[in-house]
């Protein structure tokens, strides 16, 4: 094989999901552009630690992200991007000059390592298709004077957390969870995923850990407002060997919803079928508790 095509199976291999590049075509310059300001200020029922069910008030949008990502659309064209981290003094408000006309804008709110790329509305992927608990804004916005919005995003991530009733053996260094039925892609217009994905989310188990029971959380889009995920988390050594593996199947998952697997995880039954699991909760914006 030559080293060019084994380059090319090797990036094909790395990812479910094809990278795109963000491209922005700005408008041409006007005389007449006004200033639009967006302030991030309300967030739809947080915060997600505890399942606590809060009204939509305002808070600071550093409780609850360190990156958002402003994209503006005329028709299906970007015009404008704007970036911030939770490190800028303006974090939390957006600003950009705009012509005279009618825009679609999408505002996200995320904590991941690096800026969303929107390619359009309806398609938004994150870095290294990872999720974090997440939050949109999605509008239509007619600019002919300058103006000030206040938005209010709303949480568009289903949140599954293993609890482990057992103490995490010592041996155990990382703890790898594969699913099927989520999306690492989202669709800004619907709130929802688009996109089959595969994901893979891998944990650190830090010595801190060992000896106790533990808890682990991923995220991801759901394709319509509840579905289910084939959940196989598995813990390895050092050397990357398997000392245990599970799989869950039919976990069921909501957007704004926290469902929770709590049971023996190292030292229980091997037998699948002897897994119960009871629903607890199913409410918007509780914890949907099972027990394996």
């Amino acid at each position: 094989m030559s080293l060019g095509l084994a380059v090319a199976v090797c990036f094909s291999l790395m990812s479910c999901e094809k990278p795109v590049i963000d491209v922005v075509e700005p408008l041409p310059e006007s005389s007449s552009a006004v200033s639009v300001k967006f302030n991030v200020t309300q967030f739809e029922q947080i915060p997600f630690a505890d399942a606590i069910s809060v009204s939509r008030a305002s808070v600071s949008a550093s409780q609850v992200c360190t990156r958002i990502n402003l994209a503006v659309f005329s028709g299906d064209t970007k015009v404008k991007t704007l970036n911030q981290t939770i490190d800028d003094d303006s974090f939390g408000t957006l600003s950009v000059s705009l012509a005279a006309g009618s825009y679609r804008i999408v505002i996200l709110a995320h904590s991941c390592t690096g800026n969303a790329t929107i390619s359009a509305p309806e398609e938004v992927k994150f870095p290294s298709n990872k999720v974090t608990d997440t939050f949109i804004y999605y509008g239509e916005l007619s600019v002919s004077e300058p103006k000030s919005v206040d938005v209010r995003l709303k949480r568009v991530v289903a949140k599954f957390l293993l609890a482990t009733e057992d103490d995490v053996p010592e041996n155990v260094k990382e703890m790898t969870f594969k699913y099927t039925g989520g999306s690492s892609t989202l669709n800004a217009v619907t709130g929802y995923g688009s996109v089959n994905s595969r994901q893979t989310e891998v944990r650190e188990v830090t010595s801190a850990m060992h000896g106790k029971p533990a808890e682990f959380e991923v995220y991801t889009f759901p394709h319509a407002e509840s579905g289910e995920l084939k959940m196989t988390v598995t813990g390895t050594d050092a050397a990357s060997a398997t000392v245990v593996e599970r799989v869950f199947e039919s976990v069921p998952v909501r957007v704004n919803q926290i469902t929770k697997y709590s049971g023996r995880f190292f030292t229980g039954s091997d037998d699948a079928g002897s897994m119960s699991f009871a629903l607890t909760a199913d409410n918007d914006w509780t914890q949907a508790d099972y027990a394996y």
